[in-house]
Formats: structure tokens, C-alpha cells, sequence
């Protein structure tokens, strides 16, 4: 007598109730609260910088020309 793939002697018998334990999945992470004092701070830093960049752009076109912003302030000569 042959044996097929499918005979009783080539299937192993279930195991008695055996059931495989449940899969345990870790929560799904929460969404980071949304912060807003970090944006505050960097467009108050960038207003600053721009405030500071066209002080400087004004004092070299000032000086440049022979001038400075305020008159009434002079350096190196003497009246």
C-alpha cells in the first residue's frame, strides 16, 4: 500500500486545544502636543535680525556718503 502526501499517516494529529496566545500590539504613539512658543520666538528672533540688518545697511550707505544719522555727532574732528 502507498502512501499519499494526504494519508492519515503522513498528517500529525492536532494538538488538544491548542490555541496560539493573542498578538499583543503597542499602542499607536500620541501626537506631540502642538507648541506655539517656539514659532513666537523665532519670528521675534527674525525681526530682530531684520531690524539689525537694515541698521547696518543704513549706517554703511551713511557713512558711505560722507554723512552719519545723527548730525549733531561727529568723530575725528573737532570744531
Amino acid at each position: 500500500m502507498e502512501t499519499t502526501p494526504f494519508s492519515q499517516e503522513a498528517v500529525p494529529p492536532p494538538p488538544p486545544s491548542y490555541t496560539p496566545p493573542p498578538v499583543i500590539t503597542p499602542p499607536p504613539p500620541s501626537r506631540p502636543r502642538r507648541s506655539w512658543g517656539w514659532m513666537i520666538f523665532a519670528i521675534i528672533l527674525l525681526v530682530l535680525l531684520a531690524f539689525s540688518l537694515l541698521g547696518n545697511f543704513a549706517q554703511a550707505v551713511s557713512h558711505a556718503f560722507g554723512g552719519s544719522l545723527n548730525p549733531s555727532f561727529r568723530t575725528g574732528s573737532s570744531q
